[in-house]
Parts: C-alpha cells; structure tokens; sequence
C-alpha cells in the first residue's frame, strides 16, 4: 500500500513539474517576444 502511494506521488509530482516547466518556457518564450519589441521600438524612437 505504501509502494502505491510512493508511487502516486511520484506520478503526481513529475506531471506538476512537467506543467511548471511548460509554462516557465513558456513565461521565457514571452520575454524574449517582449524584448524584441522593445529593441525594435527603440530602433523606430
């Protein structure tokens, strides 16, 4: 039974920490967008 639960919790944690590094790529993805519209607008000032 505690095996089980071991392993429910490892099942668990690994999904969560799949999750949390989708979205960190995608928070990465988002500011690197964000700054090439900044370059670019201080290019156009």
């Amino acid at each position: 039974m505690a095996f089980a639960r071991t392993l429910y919790l490892t099942q668990t944690k690994n999904t969560v920490f799949r999750r949390d590094r989708v979205e960190i790529l995608r928070v990465l993805q988002g500011a690197r967008d964000l700054e090439d519209i900044l370059s670019n607008l201080d290019e156009e000032i």
